[in-house]
């Protein structure tokens, strides 16, 4: 564990295992504890690099704005500190926008990719939604309880079948030491809100998109229209997840990723 020093802000990171460099870019509201779930599935085949996003976990922004070109810089500091010259990348929700935009900017730097739960840019309706979360998030007086209604659009129905279950993985969740804060909540949503769709065409880099069949913030439908002018892409849906498919069916995540990885060595 460390932090590293990128601009205007100090960005905490880790790496863990030996083997093929992978960078995993985490989500918006998730920081390196996103990755728990696929820990032990990789680290006896791959060096797993992740770091706090700015506004998440224990990384800290001398910023109170900043852009996903920031965020895509801050990937690239993770690299260097490292001294990775080359690595696949795995990006999950807004980490897979951030993914996706370094392997345009900085392909040389990139093996092969993977998207997970994402399309190019976010849509109208997850950018709304997650603004009124946001708003939400700073009148709420019982966080667990918001971590509650959070979780109708990250998981599938079948989370909800035990009471208990989410109700203590609420409590956890708002238990959790490096807890967003409301003020960083709406900082990266900010930062959401000015992703636009990009190019594709130019993008050589292979790729491979994962999506939940229950998914209702990244429709699986509409990630595909919106990704498939990526040249060297291919699709993989799994049943029984939703947004946060790699919670919900770690093991398929896993193999679908070692599998792809395997056929784009570095």
């Amino acid at each position: 564990m460390t932090h590293i020093d990128a601009r205007s802000a100090r960005l905490f990171a880790q790496s863990s295992g030996t083997g093929t460099p992978v960078l995993f870019i985490a989500g918006m509201a998730s920081d390196v504890a996103s990755w728990t779930p696929l820990h032990p599935r990789f680290e006896q085949h791959l060096r797993m690099i992740s770091f706090d996003n700015r506004g998440a976990g224990r990384t800290v922004s001398q910023r109170d704005h900043w852009t996903i070109g920031d965020m895509v810089a801050d990937a690239v500091a993770v690299l260097d500190h490292f001294e990775i010259e080359k690595a696949h990348l795995v990006g999950h929700s807004m980490g897979a926008m951030i993914a996706l935009r370094l392997a345009a900017s900085h392909p040389e730097r990139v093996g092969a990719l993977v998207i997970m739960s994402s399309a190019n840019a976010p849509s109208a309706k997850a950018v709304q939604y997650f603004e009124r979360m946001a708003a939400l998030y700073r009148k709420e007086k019982n966080p667990a309880e918001w971590f509650e209604l959070l979780f109708h659009a990250l998981f599938s129905p079948s989370f909800f079948e035990n009471r208990e279950n989410v109700t203590n993985a609420a409590l956890a969740a708002a238990d959790y030491p490096f807890v967003q804060s409301p003020e960083n909540l709406d900082r990266q949503i900010r930062a959401l809100a000015t992703i636009t769709p990009m190019d594709l065409e130019g993008i050589t880099t292979p790729t491979l998109s994962i999506v939940g069949e229950n998914d209702i913030v990244t429709l699986p439908h509409k990630t595909e229209l919106s990704l498939k002018a990526l040249s060297h892409i291919s699709f993989a849906t799994i049943a029984g997840a939703a947004h946060s498919i790699h919670w919900e069916q770690p093991g398929e995540v896993a193999h679908l990723i070692r599998t792809f990885f395997d056929k784009h060595p570095l």
